[in-house]
């Protein structure tokens, strides 16, 4: 039996440790250090360990890096040099020059990084792909929107009613999911144009809009995000080509948040991980890799800079 070392012990931790458990794997080893880190180790039969150790993790077969975005950089650079297949939440940092180390320590060593990018996995946005294969894209239009989690349901998944800004800007944490559809859907890379952003006084959520141009077809894609939607989690796609107009449209009911809807995604996203640790190493582009991360990474730090420059 596989084992997995799990770093982290909130929200995203508990979502993907079901899936570990639920495939199959063992998951002996929990490191975190959070009010809740006891209990949710205990939860899983895991042994519970305040910082990664290198020395304790030789009989682990891979890693699943659910932690802090503040602490990606750390364990990512600890644990590329062991070889073995890791799974790393978005963003795996916020910093150019991090991620360009973490990329070429991945490099060095032929690790096998996943990122978490679930999305890719959604029978949707698979099947959108599949149609825009081959066509000529004029624009594409991608909405964003989820809701400002209420105190029940924000209590349900252990989250916060307030944006935590420590985890980077919304386009780091929230808008690097729709830079990485923009590449999956067409294969194809992207420079910023231009940034609009603005904060709402009400709740200190932000909404944003990104105009984006192809490098490769010079098509423009317009990323509109809000983290203060009143109604439910709204997430939808149009791309416009040559000969037709392509949707992707809402789950519906609408669900109540992005767990919710991506319930598939997520078995899915584990079950690839899963295949990367058996030693299977290619699923048709879909899964995503430590450049994948990268390359969204930079985008979102781009929309940093220029909203810098405005203010």
């Amino acid at each position: 039996m596989k084992k997995i070392c799990l770093l982290g012990t909130g929200r995203m931790a508990k979502i993907h440790s079901q899936r570990l458990l639920d495939l199959g794997l063992d998951v002996p080893l929990v490191i975190g250090k959070s009010p809740q880190a006891p209990s949710f180790a205990q939860s899983i039969g895991a042994k519970l360990e305040n910082h990664l150790k290198v020395g304790n993790v030789a009989d682990i077969s891979g890693f699943v890096i659910a932690s802090g975005t503040d602490v990606h950089y750390q364990q990512l650079s600890q644990l590329i040099s062991l070889g073995r297949p890791i799974f790393c939440e978005k963003p795996i940092c916020t910093d150019k020059t991090q991620a360009k180390e973490i990329l070429e320590m991945q490099k060095s060593y032929e690790t096998h990084v996943m990122v978490g990018y679930h999305r890719r996995f959604d029978p949707k946005f698979m099947a959108l792909k599949e149609e825009l294969a081959g066509k000529e894209i004029l624009c594409i239009n991608i909405i964003n929107y989820d809701p400002l989690p209420p105190a029940a349901l924000a209590a349900k998944h252990e989250a916060s009613t307030q944006f935590d800004t420590s985890i980077g800007s919304i386009f780091v944490d929230f808008t690097i999911h729709d830079f990485d559809m923009l590449r999956y859907l067409t294969g194809e890379e992207y420079s910023i144009s231009n940034v609009f952003n603005q904060q709402i006084p009400e709740t200190g959520e932000e909404e944003s809009m990104v105009i984006l141009q192809s490098n490769l077809s010079s098509h423009r894609a317009v990323i509109q995000n809000s983290r203060n939607c009143g109604y439910a989690q709204d997430q939808r796609v149009s791309v416009v080509t040559s000969k037709k107009e392509y949707h992707l449209e809402n789950a519906f009911p609408l669900p109540e948040d992005f767990i919710s809807r991506y319930q598939k995604a997520y078995d899915d996203q584990m079950r690839s991980f899963l295949e990367l640790l058996q030693g299977e190493k290619i699923d048709n582009n879909t899964r995503p890799t430590l450049k994948d991360g990268v390359a969204s990474l930079n985008l979102a730090l781009q929309c940093d800079e220029l909203t810098a420059k405005k203010q």
